[in-house]
């Protein structure tokens, strides 16, 4: 998830696992690029999770909004 407020948060099962406190986010205007299993050196999340991912993917949704972490604990555990 994203926010001004809470900057990036990693969910993984629904439970928080890492973030990066806030920060603010401009878009340019041209498309933006959405990597999936590794964030390429640009977040600067904690604790590292010390390179590219390595497992599957089984869903990725993508919101206009930040979800709150009941929302993606439900997501995470239908």
């Amino acid at each position: 998830t994203y926010s001004t407020a809470n900057g990036v948060r990693l969910y993984i099962n629904g439970n928080l696992y890492s973030s990066t406190g806030s920060f603010t986010f401009s878009a340019s205007g041209a498309p933006m690029l959405i990597r999936l299993g590794g964030d390429g050196g640009g977040t600067s999340c904690s604790p590292g999770y010390g390179g590219a991912f390595t497992g599957a993917l089984d869903e990725f949704y993508l919101y206009n909004r930040e979800l709150t972490a009941a929302q993606i604990w439900a997501l995470a555990n239908p």
